[in-house]
C-alpha cells in the first residue's frame, strides 16, 4: 500500500487511442506490449482505447511492468469513480451520464483548453 500512496496525487488519462498511436503510427517500440508497459510505467491511469487491455497481461508476464503499477492505476480509477459518486446508487442518474456529443468541444470548452495550455 505504501507504493500506492506515493503516487495517489497522479491521475493521467490519455486521449483516444493514444497508446495505440505510439505503437501503430509513431513506432515508439516494435513490441505492442512494451508500449503498453511504458504507458503504465509513466503513470498513465486510463487509456480510452483498447491497447492496454489487449497487451498489459503479456507485459506483466514478461516483467515489463510490475503488478503493483497496474494496481496503482486501478486504485486511482476506482478512487475517481468513488469521488464522482459512481457507486452511490444508479450511475445513469449522475449528471455526467447525461453528456452527449454536442456537449463536447463547445466554444467554452475550447476556450478553457486554450487557457489551460497557455
Amino acid at each position: 500500500m505504501s507504493r500506492i500512496k506515493e503516487r495517489l496525487h497522479i491521475y493521467i488519462v490519455s486521449d483516444c487511442d493514444s497508446v495505440e498511436v505510439y505503437y501503430d503510427d509513431i513506432h515508439f517500440s516494435a513490441l505492442s506490449k512494451e508500449v503498453a508497459a511504458l504507458a503504465l510505467n509513466a503513470c498513465l491511469n486510463m487509456n480510452y482505447g483498447h491497447h492496454l487491455e489487449k497487451y498489459i497481461e503479456y507485459a506483466i508476464r514478461l516483467n515489463m511492468v510490475k503488478e503493483f503499477v497496474v494496481d496503482q492505476a486501478l486504485f486511482s480509477n476506482f478512487n475517481v469513480l468513488m469521488q464522482l459518486g459512481f457507486f452511490d446508487g444508479e450511475p445513469t442518474s449522475l449528471s455526467f451520464e447525461k453528456l452527449r456529443p454536442a456537449d463536447v468541444c463547445t466554444d467554452e470548452h475550447q476556450f478553457l483548453t486554450l487557457e489551460a495550455a497557455k
